[in-house]
């Protein structure tokens, strides 16, 4: 606030002006008392004193709240090169110096402690010298699981480990066989057409007998030419059955005659005194069990697939064993039977006998098995009929029942 200069008695209008508070002015002196005047109307406003001096500084208020960031300035021109500063001392590294062709090599233990050195004559790439290992029997290339393997090797002449040998044998690239060799010495031969041999005959081994093969896959020919062992069951033409000690069940056979199991053997002249195209020995384990029936030899029922037709089938037949060079010839010889507890037969037939051509007379004992009642009723032969008298004593015991040709003819016998 200003002092006003008009005139004592004059209303004092105040007059204010913004700005820092300072501190109050001297008060003016008083004038004498003027007369009293009339009210006079208002003056006009007077005009502004000047300013009075600035006062001291006053406390500062709070802070207020940050305001927005401003947007961000264009960037500035680059600056000057500085000048280049000292060289600093050598860092972790590989370190200054060497010369071509020359390698880095620790010095000792040390960490980063490491030299130029001229390695010796070894390894350049392309080989033009033989790549050999020190110390023997250690070091690979590759690994086999898999990975870091190198792809391909390529040979022109050995591959070799120590007990064992891929060699290629003599021949152009076109040709060439492999030999697998050990201890220095081929054992087998992969050919160049494919086929797999020994390189001596009747001398190497596939296998032994506690070290075996699993299974073999052969699609045509076996053919062996000494001994075979077969210490399980065999198919013929078809799967194995484990109850079969020999399965044969060809289906692909040819020519008009065939025969699913044929015996020619050629007998040597060591064999004096006896030779069995097919033999037989029936045999059981050494257990308790009972067996109800057991077969040296079995002719099962014929099975005809359809729309085939067989005009005779034999259970058993035996061509003509006679001929030069043979004192006797038996078509079926069955020697005597003993030792059963109950029946001893030579033949059991269970249906009628046919004999054709003019039998040689059969001497011993023949045992018929007799039919009854007799033809016409049951009637009973008397004795002294037909040609004579009948043995004396009892009556006629039965009948024998004989084909002559296709005429059944009853006999009758006494006992």
């Amino acid at each position: 606030m200003t002092e006003s200069t008009a005139p004592p008695g004059t209303p004092f209008v105040p007059n204010f002006m913004q700005g820092p508070p300072g501190p109050p002015g001297p008060a003016g002196a008083m004038g004498p008392p003027g007369p009293a005047g009339s009210a006079g109307s208002v003056g006009p406003a007077g005009a502004v004193g000047p300013a009075g001096p600035t006062g001291a500084t006053g406390p500062s208020g709070a802070v207020g709240p940050a305001g927005a960031p401003g947007a961000t300035g264009a960037t500035g021109p680059t600056g000057p090169t500085g000048s280049t500063g000292a060289t600093g001392a050598a860092g972790v590294g590989v370190p200054a110096g060497g010369t071509a062709n020359q390698v880095l090599a620790k010095i000792d233990a040390t960490n980063y402690n490491t030299q130029w050195v001229t390695p010796a004559a070894g390894l350049t790439l392309p080989l033009g010298q033989n790549l050999t290992f020190a110390p023997d029997a250690t070091y690979d290339v590759g690994v086999s699981t898999g990975v870091n393997r190198p792809r391909d090797i390529y040979a022109a002449n050995t591959v070799q480990a120590v007990n064992a040998v891929f060699t290629p044998l003599v021949g152009t690239q076109s040709s060439l066989d492999f030999a697998l060799r050990s201890n220095g010495t081929d054992r087998f031969i992969i050919q160049n057409n494919g086929h797999f041999r020994p390189t001596a005959d009747i001398t190497y081994d596939i296998g032994t007998s506690s070290i075996r093969p699993r299974d073999l896959y052969l699609g045509r020919n076996l053919t062996v030419g000494g001994t075979s062992a077969f210490t399980g069951t065999v198919g013929v033409g078809g799967a194995p059955v484990t109850s079969t000690g020999l399965q044969v069940a060809s289906a692909n056979l040819l020519t008009v005659s065939q025969a699913g199991l044929w015996s020619i053997p050629v007998f040597s002249n060591a064999a004096t005194t006896a030779g069995y195209c097919v033999g037989s020995t029936f045999q059981t384990a050494a257990a308790a069990f009972t067996m109800a029936n057991g077969y040296s030899y079995y002719a099962d029922v014929p099975v005809l697939g359809a729309s085939s037709n067989v005009t005779t089938i034999y259970g058993f037949y035996a061509a003509n064993q006679g001929g030069a060079r043979r004192a006797n010839a038996y078509g079926v010889y069955i020697a005597a039977q003993s030792g059963a507890t109950s029946v001893n037969a030579g033949l059991y037939v269970n249906s009628g006998i046919l004999i054709a051509g003019s039998p040689t007379p059969v001497t011993g004992t023949i045992g018929l098995t007799g039919v009854n009642p007799a033809p016409g009723g049951g009637a009973v032969a008397t004795l002294g009929t037909i040609g004579g008298s009948g043995p004396t004593g009892a009556g006629m015991n039965s009948w024998w029942k004989i084909y002559i040709g296709t005429t059944a003819v009853y006999v009758p016998y006494w006992v």
